[in-house]
């Protein structure tokens, strides 16, 4: 099903909009896991939120988070050179 932790690098490999934004390439870190949904807070400002569930979880930078389905993530191991290659790798995986 997934096995991703907090603290985890990973890269958007969805090409549908998440939340009216086209995040696909975006790299970030895990901060937050409440399946079926993800925490990430990105490297690069996406216009997003900090990721905030009131006290339960504060959050990460403001702007910098978003919540996204778990299918919609990768993570980024060493094998990964680049974002391309990571994207070819998910997409040879999925049509193998």
């Amino acid at each position: 099903m997934y096995d991703f932790m907090v603290g985890d690098r990973v890269i958007i490999v969805s090409e549908e909009k998440l939340w009216k934004k086209n995040l696909f390439g975006e790299q970030g870190i895990i901060i937050y896991i409440a399946l079926p949904q993800i925490c990430i807070e990105f490297d690069n400002h996406v216009d997003g939120h900090n990721g905030s569930l009131g006290n339960e979880f504060k959050g990460g930078k403001q702007g910098h988070c978003f919540w996204v389905f778990y299918h919609n993530i990768d993570k980024i191991n060493k094998q990964h050179r680049n974002i391309k290659e990571t994207i070819e790798i998910r997409c040879k995986s999925l049509y193998m």
